[in-house]
C-alpha cells in the first residue's frame, strides 16, 4: 500500500462533473490500485468531492469505514493535529473558505457557534436538539439567522431545507469528531532536513516559471495550446509575482495570486486566464503534496531540490495537459471557486459504487519498506494494478464460495426436518417410548445443525444465495471494466524510481494567539518596548514559556488581549526580581502614528466642538482631533478631520506645534498638535457625538478654562503649546 495525494480532490473543484471525477479517482486509487489516499486538512473540510459523501447516513458511513480500514488518512501539518482543531480555528478566525462546501454561510454566526461548540466539546447532541426544534416549527428557527449590515435577519431557507442542513452538519460533525479521535487515521507531519528542506509555493512557482513553455507547445500538441498562449500565461504569472513582492502581500498564498489574476481580467482573454488559473492550482497542489510525509510522488524529488528540473518539468507538463484536456469548456473554468456558495450534490448515480468498494476492502499486511526508500507512484504500476485486480477477483470468488457453502447446512436442515418422522418411528422409538423425549431429541438435532449453518454460512436462505451470486457477478463485470481514473505520468511508468524516506517530524508548537500577536508587535514596533532597568520587560520571543506559565498560574492573559481599529489593549509582563513577575496594562494606538489635535481659529476666534464622549458618558468642549490612519500622513489627517467634522476651509498649510500624551499611565498614544486658520466652516457631518460648533475669543476661552468648562487634556495642552509659540 502506497500513500498518494490526489490533485483531483482539490477544494477549488466545485462543479458536479468535477465531484464525480474526484470520487472516481478516489475509488480507482483505493479499490483498483490498493493505495491509501492522504487528504490535506483543506480537502477533508472543504473538498466538495469528499463532503458530497455526507448527504446520507449511508454515504457518511463509507467515509468513516475508509478511515477505519486504513485506505484514507489526513495529513497533519503546522500546529494542526486534528481536523476538529483545524475547523475550530477556521471558525474562530472568521475564515470564509470552509463555507463553500458546507451548508453554512459565513454570516450565519449562530449556526457557526453551534458547530464550533459541538466540535469543541465533542457533543453533536445540541444539533440533534435543533433538528427536533426545527421539525416542530413551521418557520425557520433563529439559529439560521444571517448577519447583514450589522442586523440579524431571518434566513430564506424553507423548513425542509433547514432540516436537511442540520442533518448534514450533524453527519459532518460526527465524522470530524470520530476521525479526530484516533491517531492512526492521521499521517504524521513531515520533518524538514538538509536533505529534504522546506519548499514553499513561491519556490515551486519559481521552478515552473523557469521552464521553457515552448517545449510543451511542441511536444504536447494535443493540448491545443499555442506557443503564444503559453508565453502570455508565463508573462502574466511573472507580473503577478512581481506585484505581490512589491506590495508586500503573501506570495505563498494561492488566494493572493487568484486575486491578482482577477484584477487583470479586462486585459486578457478568458482562455489565458483559465490557463494561468490552472497553473496556479497545480503549483498549490505540488506544494501540499511535497509537505506530506512519504507520499508517492510522480517526479524525482532529489534532482528537483538541486535545480535539475527534468523529472519535475516532465510531470508538470503532463499534469498541465491532463488538467487542460479533461474539461472542454476551458473558458467556463475561470475562477469558478469565487462564488463560495454551497451546492447540494444529488447526482449520486454517476458516482462510483462505494458499497462495492467496502466489499473489496480487506486490510492486508503492509508491504516491507525497500531499503529505507519510498517508491514513486509509477513504479511497477501495471504489475501492481494487475495484482490488485487478482486480489479483488479472489475476494469475489471467496464470497461466491461462502454463499454456495451455505447450501450445505440448508440441505442438512431440510433433511433432518424431513427425516424426523422416520427416525422417530425407527431408532428413537426403540430407545424411547415417551413422545416428549422424541420431540426434545429432534429439537436438539435441528438446533445443532442451525448452529453449524450460522458458523460457516454467509447467508441464511436460498434467495440470499442467489442475490449474493448475482451481486458478485455484477461486481466482477464492474471491476473488469474499470478504467484508470486518476492521474498517471505515463512517460515514467515502470522506470523504478525511489526517494529517501523521511522521518516523522514534530508539529509546530501551538502557541497562544495573544502571545503570537505580541511577538509580532515587538518585531514591528520596537520603540514601544524599549529596555528600562526600572520596568524590565519579559521578551515574548526569548521567554515565551515564562509568559505562558504566568498566564496559567494567574488565570489571566498577557500580550495582545484585545484589538480594534483604534486601540490595542496589551498586557506586558514585568520582571520584579529573579523569581517574581507582575503584569502591567496599556492601550496602544492600532495605527502607530498620525493621531492629531487641531487648534483651529476662524477670523480670530477659537473653534471648539461640544461633543458627547463615550468614555466618560458626558459632554466636553474640545478642539478637533482624530485617530491616525494607515494610508495618510498627520498633515493629511488634519485636513481630513477639519473637513469631516466642521466642513472647514483651511488657509495655507497646517503648522506643527509639537506632541502631547493624554494619559501616559495607561495609553501609549502620542498626539501631534497642529494649528490652522480657517477661511470659513460649514458645519461638516456633525457626527460622532458632535452637538454643536462653538467659537470663542481669547478671553472667552480663558474664562471657560477658569470656570472648568474645558477639562479635555488634549485641548488644554494644545492651547498652552499654541500660546507659547504665538
Amino acid at each position: 500500500m502506497r500513500s498518494v495525494y490526489l490533485f483531483e480532490l482539490d477544494s477549488v473543484r466545485k462543479t458536479d462533473e468535477e465531484v464525480i471525477e474526484g470520487q472516481k479517482a478516489l475509488f480507482d486509487e483505493i479499490v483498483c490500485n490498493g493505495n491509501c489516499v492522504v487528504l490535506s486538512m483543506n480537502q477533508l473540510t472543504d473538498s466538495r468531492a469528499i463532503l458530497s459523501m455526507l448527504h446520507t447516513d449511508q454515504q457518511a458511513s463509507v467515509l468513516l469505514k475508509l478511515f477505519q480500514s486504513g485506505y484514507l488518512k489526513y495529513s497533519r501539518f503546522g500546529t494542526y493535529r486534528t481536523p476538529s482543531y483545524y475547523i475550530q480555528r477556521s471558525i474562530e478566525e472568521k475564515r470564509s473558505f470552509i463555507y463553500s462546501s458546507l451548508p453554512m454561510k459565513s454570516n450565519q454566526y449562530y449556526l457557526q457557534e453551534e458547530v464550533l461548540n459541538a466540535l469543541k466539546y465533542a457533543d453533536p447532541s445540541k444539533i440533534s436538539e435543533l433538528m427536533e426544534k426545527q421539525k416542530a416549527s413551521e418557520t425557520t428557527i433563529s439559529v439560521f439567522d444571517e448577519s447583514i449590515d450589522d442586523r440579524f435577519v431571518a434566513s430564506p431557507l424553507s423548513k425542509k431545507e433547514a432540516i436537511e442542513t442540520l442533518e448534514y452538519l450533524k453527519r459532518f460533525v460526527e465524522l470530524i469528531i470520530q476521525v479526530s479521535m484516533y491517531g492512526n487515521y492521521a499521517l504524521p507531519a513531515a520533518e524538514y532536513t538538509d536533505t529534504y528542506p522546506f519548499r514553499s509555493f513561491e519556490c515551486f512557482m519559481e521552478h515552473i516559471l523557469s521552464f521553457d513553455f515552448s517545449l510543451f507547445a511542441s511536444e504536447q500538441a494535443a493540448a491545443s495550446l499555442t506557443k503564444m498562449e503559453l508565453a502570455e500565461a508565463k508573462r502574466l504569472l511573472t507580473q503577478i509575482k512581481e506585484e505581490l513582492v512589491q506590495t508586500k502581500r503573501n506570495v505563498n498564498s494561492r488566494s493572493e495570486w487568484l486575486l491578482c489574476l482577477l484584477s487583470r481580467q479586462e486585459a486578457h482573454t478568458m482562455r489565458i486566464l483559465s490557463l494561468v488559473e490552472c497553473i496556479i492550482h497545480l503549483c498549490y497542489n505540488y506544494t501540499v503534496e511535497y509537505s506530506m510525509y512519504n507520499v508517492s510522488k510522480h517526479y524525482e524529488t532529489a534532482p528537483f531540490l538541486y535545480g535539475e528540473n527534468a523529472s519535475f518539468q516532465a510531470d508538470f507538463f503532463g499534469r498541465l495537459r491532463y488538467e487542460w484536456e479533461r474539461d472542454s469548456g476551458h473558458e467556463e473554468r475561470y475562477l469558478k471557486e469565487e462564488s463560495n456558495q454551497f451546492q447540494w450534490f444529488d447526482d449520486t448515480k454517476q458516482c462510483p459504487d462505494w458499497d462495492l468498494a467496502l466489499r473489496m476492502l480487506q486490510k492486508g499486511s503492509e508491504p516491507s519498506i525497500d531499503e529505507g526508500r519510498t517508491a514513486l507512484y509509477e513504479n511497477d504500476y501495471f504489475k501492481r494494478r494487475k495484482a490488485r485486480k487478482k486480489q479483488n477477483y479472489h475476494h469475489l470468488i471467496k464470497i461466491v464460495g461462502a454463499s454456495l457453502l451455505s447450501l450445505i447446512p440448508i440441505i442438512l436442515y431440510t433433511w433432518i426436518e424431513d427425516s424426523a418422522t422416520g427416525l422417530s418411528d425407527q431408532a428413537i422409538s426403540q430407545l424411547f417410548s415417551n413422545d416428549i423425549v422424541k420431540v426434545i431429541l429432534v429439537f436438539v438435532a435441528a438446533n445443532f445443525m442451525t448452529l453449524i449453518m450460522e458458523k460457516i454460512a454467509t447467508v441464511s436462505n436460498l434467495w440470499e444465495i442467489i442475490k449474493a451470486c448475482k451481486r458478485s457477478w455484477k461486481d466482477f463485470v464492474h471491476l473488469s471494466a474499470a478504467q484508470v481514473a486518476s492521474y498517471v505520468n505515463w512517460g515514467a511508468v515502470d522506470q523504478m524510481r525511489f526517494e529517501a524516506r523521511r522521518e516523522p517530524g514534530e508539529l509546530s508548537e501551538n502557541k497562544r494567539a495573544n502571545l503570537l500577536k505580541y511577538q509580532a508587535l515587538w518585531e514591528s514596533r520596537h520603540a514601544l518596548f524599549q529596555a528600562n532597568a526600572l520596568l524590565p520587560l519579559v521578551n515574548p520571543k526569548t521567554e515565551y514559556t515564562r509568559m505562558e506559565q504566568y498566564e496559567l498560574a494567574h488565570h489571566t492573559q498577557l500580550g495582545v488581549v484585545h484589538e480594534s481599529p483604534y486601540y490595542l489593549h496589551i498586557v506586558d509582563l514585568i520582571r520584579k526580581d529573579q523569581d517574581h513577575y507582575y503584569s502591567y496594562e496599556r492601550l496602544l494606538p492600532t495605527v502607530p502614528s498620525g493621531a492629531i489635535a487641531v487648534v483651529a481659529r476662524c477670523h480670530g476666534r477659537y473653534l471648539l466642538l461640544r461633543q458627547f464622549r463615550h468614555a466618560i458618558r458626558a459632554y466636553q468642549l474640545s478642539f478637533i482631533r482624530g485617530f491616525g490612519e494607515d494610508s495618510i500622513s498627520a498633515i493629511e489627517n488634519v485636513k481630513k478631520e477639519v473637513i469631516e467634522e466642521v466642513g472647514g476651509v483651511i488657509m495655507g498649510e497646517p503648522r506643527y506645534l509639537g506632541q502631547v500624551t493624554g494619559d501616559s499611565g495607561i495609553t501609549g498614544t502620542r498626539v501631534s498638535v497642529y494649528a490652522v486658520d480657517l477661511e470659513r466652516y460649514e458645519g461638516g457631518a456633525m457626527a460622532e457625538g458632535i452637538e454643536e460648533v462653538v467659537l470663542y475669543t481669547e478671553q472667552e476661552l480663558m474664562d471657560a478654562i477658569r470656570r472648568k468648562d474645558i477639562e479635555d487634556s488634549f485641548t488644554l495642552a494644545a492651547y498652552v503649546m499654541y500660546r507659547c509659540q504665538a
